[in-house]
């Protein structure tokens, strides 16, 4: 009977054992299961994040070519050289075309703001109203960038006389 008891005491305290040590295990993995759930929630928002970045980048890759034709326009527009012999050479054009012929031109000291540079023109036409806003409107819509500051009209033997003080602009790097 002590035997048997002795033998009995053995199973319980193996048994017991067992239990503690399968508790123990059950914990750890329930701790290692905590620490993974939270590793994927963190990628999970990794995840949400690059892909609203990818969204964002898709809809940037839509309006690339967009862009790349508004910046090659603004190169046209605003040149990295002053060409002013280009400059000249498109207002007489302007002033032949439109009936409008070049009295004068006079391009002033060039003045830097920032990476901008200014050119300020002065010229003077003579013509009718007409050939006047004809040759205006190509000036202002043409392929360079001229703002025109001040616009003189006057008459001179029947004849309308425009005084115009301009603008054009190129960038320096």
């Amino acid at each position: 009977m002590i035997k048997e008891n002795n033998v009995r005491r053995v199973v319980i305290v193996v048994f017991v054992l067992l239990i503690a040590f399968s508790g123990y295990l059950v914990a750890k993995e329930a701790f290692r299961i905590g620490k993974l759930s939270s590793e994927i929630r963190l990628l999970k928002q990794d995840i949400f994040s690059q892909q609203l970045n990818l969204k964002q980048l898709k809809e940037l890759k839509k309006t690339e070519e967009n862009l790349r034709q508004q910046y090659a326009a603004i190169k046209t527009l605003i040149p990295d050289t002053p060409l002013e012999e280009q400059i000249i050479l498109r207002i007489q054009n302007s002033s032949v075309t439109h009936s409008t012929p070049l009295a004068s031109i006079r391009i002033g000291n060039h003045k830097k703001d920032g990476s901008l540079v200014e050119m300020p023109i002065e010229m003077s036409f003579n013509g009718t109203y007409k050939s006047f806003l004809s040759m205006l409107s190509g000036m202002i819509y043409g392929e360079r960038l001229i703002r025109i500051d001040e616009v003189r009209l006057g008459q001179s033997d029947g004849n309308l006389t425009i005084d115009i003080k301009a603008n054009t602009f190129y960038q320096i790097k």
